[in-house]
């Protein structure tokens, strides 16, 4: 087995709390927690507790912009990116 030479020349991530790579390291040094209040419209916090018979979730780390998809750009149809799991869209 040959052992060549790697290299990083780019990093990229979306991240709770961060938009970048560096953002986030700048957050793990301060100490700076992710988890926030779930943002509106996200869920109805009371309403989910209801229907499954347990604690509210009220707290959880959240990606911004996790909503936005640019369907062109993957040669999606906007009515197939409706219908997308989120986790397949990020």
């Amino acid at each position: 087995m040959s052992r060549e030479p790697v290299a990083i020349v780019r990093m990229a991530s979306i991240l709770p709390g961060a938009l970048d790579v560096e953002r986030f390291w700048e957050n793990v040094q301060a100490g700076r927690s992710a988890i926030r209040d779930v943002p509106a419209g996200r869920w109805d916090v009371e309403g989910h507790a209801a229907l499954y018979g347990g604690l509210p979730v009220r707290f959880g780390a959240f990606l911004r912009g996790a909503d936005a998809f640019d369907a062109a750009a993957f040669a999606t149809s906007e009515a197939e990116a409706a219908l997308m799991d989120p986790q397949q869209r990020l």
